[in-house]
Order: C-alpha cells, then structure tokens, then sequence
C-alpha cells in the first residue's frame, strides 16, 4: 500500500485590512511559510487591490507554494475614505458585514479538499467575532495584537489616567503638563517584541516588555 503523504498545516491570518497590521502579518505569514507551513492570507478587497497596486505582494509571496490570498468584504462602499478619523466606522462595518462572510469563507476552509484544510487562525484582536467562528468549527484560534510596546503601555494606562483627571484634557494648562509628562516619559524608552498573543485555550505570551514590567512604572 502507498503511503500517503503527510498533511502539511495550513493557518489562516486574518489582520485588520490598516496598513501597520497588514505589514506585520505579512512578516508572520512570510515565517510560517519558511516553517514550511501553508498559509492562507485573508484581507480585504479594498486592501489587497491596493497591496497588488502600490507594492511587489505578488512577487514577493510567489515563491511559496503553499501560500494562497483570499479576500473578503470589509462593509464599507469603495469611495469609503477609509482614514484613520474614520476608523471606528471600519470596525463597526466589519462587524456587522464581515463577520457572515468570514463565518461562510472559513467553513468552506476547513473541509477544502484541493488542499490542505485550515486547522489555525491567527486573528486581530479586534475581531472578537472570529471566536465563535472558531468554536464552532473546532479550530485553534489565536489572537494577535501587532502593537508597539509603548501603545501596550497607554492602554494599561488609561484607566489611571482618566481617575486622575488627566484625560479627557481641559484646558491649556492641562494639556502642556501632559505634554510635559510624556515627553519625561520618552525616557522610559521600552524594548522588546511588539506581540501580544492570547489563543482561545487561555494561554496568553508576550514580548520581552510585559504589562507587568510596565505596571511598575511610574507616572508624572
């Protein structure tokens, strides 16, 4: 009898279609296809004419068989300015429209008989929905956040900063000691990966600068 050759894993990187997340996860996608792993790269029609129009995408990602680009609508119309002012309606849109289509893509995914079946997805951490969508299907999913340190820092913040009346600013003169404060705060100058992952079996890894390193640093 011949033995069949082994599966090879395919993951599905699911980013939110702005440009800094989608750089990021194309370097992911780029080391898991040198781990000799498939992946399965889902991004908005908007943004993937634009990554094909403005940049070597294709050439770049030719020399992997086992990579695949697939997109999906993010609800919002073409003329849509998509700037970041406007980014809450990019969320909001896709989690009423996008969410179905991605249920509907991922389900035809995992029993794709011409290839190797999704069995990972490596979400945003925005995309709340794609949870459900998961368990539902008895897939792993993984939760990445490509944030820099120092915005992991301002969000584990903004709880205190709001108690202490810093945010939201009022006047002038709260605004310039503000600006004092993050211009001392320049010297913290925190290192370390700029990863945060949480997968759906509550396992959650950092890079080398934590929210614990960062909950000892003083303010003001």
């Amino acid at each position: 009898m011949d033995e069949q050759p082994p599966i090879i894993p395919r993951v599905l990187i699911f980013p939110i279609p702005i440009q800094g997340d989608l750089n990021f996860m194309l370097k992911l996608a780029e080391l898991l296809c040198l781990s000799n792993l498939h992946v399965t790269f889902l991004n908005s029609h908007h943004a993937h004419t634009r990554l094909l129009r403005f940049t070597n995408i294709q050439t770049r990602f030719n020399r992997y068989p086992g990579f695949r680009f697939e997109t999906i609508s993010d609800g919002l119309a073409e003329d849509h300015p998509r700037t970041g002012d406007r980014f809450p309606e990019l969320l909001d849109a896709m989690n009423r429209v996008t969410k179905p289509l991605f249920e509907e893509l991922l389900t035809r995914l995992v029993v794709d008989e011409r290839e190797s079946p999704v069995s990972c997805v490596i979400a945003d951490g925005v995309f709340v929905f794609a949870l459900d969508v998961a368990e539902r299907l008895g897939i792993k999913l993984i939760f990445a956040r490509p944030i820099s340190p120092y915005c992991l820092w301002t969000l584990h913040r903004i709880p205190q900063l709001i108690g202490a009346g810093e945010i939201p600013l009022g006047s002038i003169e709260a605004r310039r000691k503000t600006r004092e404060r993050v211009l001392r705060a320049e010297r913290l100058k925190p290192r370390g990966s700029n990863l945060l992952v949480t997968s759906n079996n509550g396992a959650t890894t950092k890079g080398t600068t934590s929210l614990d390193d960062l909950s000892g640093l003083a303010y003001g």
